[in-house]
């Protein structure tokens, strides 16, 4: 979902209240979809972790959770719910993402990449970083009357909508296979009078 600010307010003041006025889940949703391939005592990377709505999901289950995001401010609202082992300000479009390879069982990312117009740095991030055989789990935001990009009237970001054929050719040029997609139908602002849609997917490194 976009990120909105209310003037005389900060975004990570308000971020976890809007995601409750826009009826956006998408974070249990994904983690839903997750559960499975998970196990106490892993360690996930929530890319984009922004204030800690999804990473939380993963601490309660008992993984060991490191985050990353742009956002300093982010970060800061995050930290003070203690939900993550590790925390680091980093600019996820870019390569060079300060992890190792093979450093995590699990990847997340859910509500970032409407953010961002080419995913392939960031595909082939999270490949580096994943161990093999572990999971990506990851939300795009979907193309409605052929719209792949726009500003968004309230907070004035551009927004990137990436289709299935988009992310089928990630997953091929990246080595990922798919275990699970699901539609995800929410709203675009906090009066509730335009929907839009979610894709949410949890591949698995080859």
């Amino acid at each position: 979902m976009e990120r909105y600010v209310k003037p005389g307010t900060s975004r990570a003041e308000q971020y976890d209240r809007q995601c409750e006025m826009m009826e956006w889940h998408g974070h249990e949703a994904l983690f839903g979809m997750t559960f499975e391939y998970l196990s106490p005592g892993q360690a996930i990377l929530d890319a984009g972790i922004g204030t800690g709505l999804n990473a939380v999901l993963f601490h309660k289950a008992g993984l060991d959770v490191y985050g990353a995001d742009r956002s300093e401010e982010m970060l800061k609202a995050c930290a003070r719910k203690k939900v993550a082992k590790e925390i680091k300000a980093c600019d996820l479009s870019m390569p060079g993402w300060p992890y190792g390879p093979d450093a995590f069982d699990h990847v997340t990312s859910c509500g970032l990449f409407h953010f961002i117009g080419n995913l392939d740095p960031v595909f082939a991030e999270v490949r580096r970083v994943l161990k093999a055989g572990g999971t990506f789990g990851f939300t795009v935001k979907g193309v409605i009357d052929g719209k792949t990009t726009y500003v968004d009237p309230g907070s004035g970001i551009r927004i990137y909508c990436h289709g299935e054929p988009v992310v089928d050719g990630l997953l091929a040029r990246h080595g990922f296979e798919p275990l699970k997609r699901m539609i995800y139908w929410t709203y675009n602002d906090l009066e509730k009078r335009e929907k839009s849609f979610f894709i949410l997917y949890v591949v698995k490194k080859k």
